[in-house]
């Protein structure tokens, strides 16, 4: 599955160049038949497995779901899926919809007097590549390799005196790559800000507060600062708040009236509301955090757990090589404590505000490299693991991993992974390579294959062990013609 990808857009239908998953808004303009009105909501258990959910060529099928590029494949599949906390719609459903292509729903949404809020749940994966997206939408977003939504939005320079466009990384901890989470965008339609009637919007992640980042505004109106009579004015950035400033800000007010999803993914309980406060029906309080780097804690950020309820907590090293799950710390009532450094832990009958910490450090073991090359073999050879990897040091033909491998030495090109000669005595051939353990650091054995065209190759299973220099074995069975040899490394 392909990164998630979410933009709300003002008038035309997004095209990017990758495979994503979008929701977009479309400005009045762009409505058609076959609207839906709002509220929307939509679990899709009443339709059968194989169920294709849009029509085609730019027509609406029967429940308003339109196929924006022709040859779209979206259909409902029965997979059930585990998620620690309430969804927006079906507790118990079992189907959900599996997206390749791109689909669209138009709504009837004139109206500016309400807020209206977008609430889904999507199995997200990373995008390693920023989108490439117009400006002339309403927002967009997308998780990155570090699990991070990555938004695109608008903010006033320091001096008000304009508007610019960025991208900003929100903050919250790492969601792990293919896990559902639920998605919440509200778009503030309501309150309206200074002489171009700006729009805001606010995101959410598992019915938790809203995210913030650097351009966030703490608030959105124009309000009296406490205990003064000074008018505060919004336009100012706040800082680490968590309304965001619309792309697309000039002219009139946009409504939501379409939701695009395109790429390939997953989603499921899609619920469209208008509302001025959203309410997602939770009451206890628990933040969920991470301490350091290299792992995350699923579900996280600042939630909100309904009364009574059971959540459980799952504690995910993301890059396990290099650092390892330290500690949990779980903390009610003013008071904390270590529960040891468990994967899972499960806060039992909610009814007061809990934190829950995962604490990584860096492994205590020897740190190892992507290719799982210990860091400590490099620096003996005067070598950075962190960029010497993938290449060849001593121009002898062997990446520097590959010498590891081989137990040669990365910085002597005369020490290198090698076939030495093929002899023939009588009926049998005898095959010699060079390779060593580098002083036991490598033991793994050798197979041999074997090719009588230099196209096909077979496997012999020979478990050669390793030694210290040549190494020799005899074919005792060749096959009838030219034979040729290659000695590989059965390396785990």
């Amino acid at each position: 599955m392909t990164n998630l990808f979410v933009s709300l857009k003002a008038n035309r239908t997004l095209r990017v160049s990758s495979l994503l998953m979008a929701l977009t808004l479309f400005a009045a303009g762009a409505l058609a038949n076959g609207t839906n009105s709002i509220p929307y909501e939509e679990d899709f258990e009443d339709a059968p497995e194989g169920t294709i959910i849009a029509g085609t060529n730019d027509w609406a099928s029967t429940n308003g779901w339109y196929d924006a590029d022709e040859g779209t494949n979206t259909v409902v599949v029965t997979e059930s899926y585990t998620y620690p906390l309430d969804v927006p719609l079906n507790d118990s459903g079992s189907n959900i919809v599996v997206l390749s292509g791109s689909v669209s729903n138009l709504f009837d949404h004139a109206g500016g007097d309400t807020n209206v809020w977008v609430d889904l749940m999507v199995k997200p994966a990373y995008s390693a590549v920023q989108p490439e997206v117009d400006d002339d939408l309403q927002l967009a977003l997308y998780f990155n390799t570090n699990g991070q939504i990555v938004v695109k939005h608008s903010y006033w320079n320091d001096d008000a005196s304009g508007e610019l466009i960025t991208w900003s990384t929100l903050d919250h901890p790492p969601v792990p790559s293919n896990q559902w989470v639920r998605l919440t965008i509200t778009m503030n339609y309501l309150t309206s800000q200074g002489l171009m009637d700006d729009e805001y919007f606010q995101i959410r992640l598992n019915g938790g507060e809203p995210l913030t980042t650097y351009y966030g505004l703490e608030r959105v109106d124009w309000y009296f600062e406490e205990g003064t009579q000074n008018v505060i004015d919004p336009f100012v950035p706040s800082r680490n708040g968590s309304w965001l400033l619309n792309v697309n800000t000039l002219g009139s007010i946009l409504n939501l009236n379409s939701i695009e999803i395109l790429g390939e993914g997953a989603f499921d309980d899609l619920q469209v509301k208008t509302s001025n406060v959203l309410d997602l029906g939770t009451t206890n309080q628990i933040v969920a955090s991470v301490t350091g780097v290299g792992g995350t804690i699923y579900p996280g950020g600042t939630l909100y757990i309904p009364e009574g309820d059971d959540v459980t907590f799952e504690m995910i090293t993301l890059d396990p090589v290099n650092y390892e799950l330290d500690d949990v710390l779980v903390g009610t009532g003013g008071a904390t404590s270590s529960v040891g450094d468990v994967t899972s832990y499960t806060i039992s009958n909610v009814l007061a505000a809990h934190t829950i910490e995962a604490v990584f450090v860096e492994a205590t073991g020897p740190q190892y490299t992507p290719k799982g090359i210990p860091f400590d073999w490099y620096t003996s050879h005067d070598l950075d693991p962190n960029t010497d990897e993938d290449i060849d040091s001593d121009d002898d033909g062997a990446l520097n991993w590959e010498e590891y491998v081989a137990g040669t030495i990365p910085t002597n090109d005369a020490s290198v992974f090698m076939l030495l000669g093929v002899e023939y005595a009588g009926t049998s051939n005898k095959v010699s390579w060079y390779a060593t353990t580098d002083g036991g650091t490598v033991t793994d054995p050798f197979d041999m294959l074997i090719s009588t065209n230099l196209q096909t190759w077979t496997t012999n299973n020979i478990d050669w062990p390793r030694v210290d220099g040549t190494h020799e074995w005899w074919d005792t069975n060749p096959p009838a013609g030219p034979v040729h040899y290659r000695p590989v490394i059965l390396w785990e």
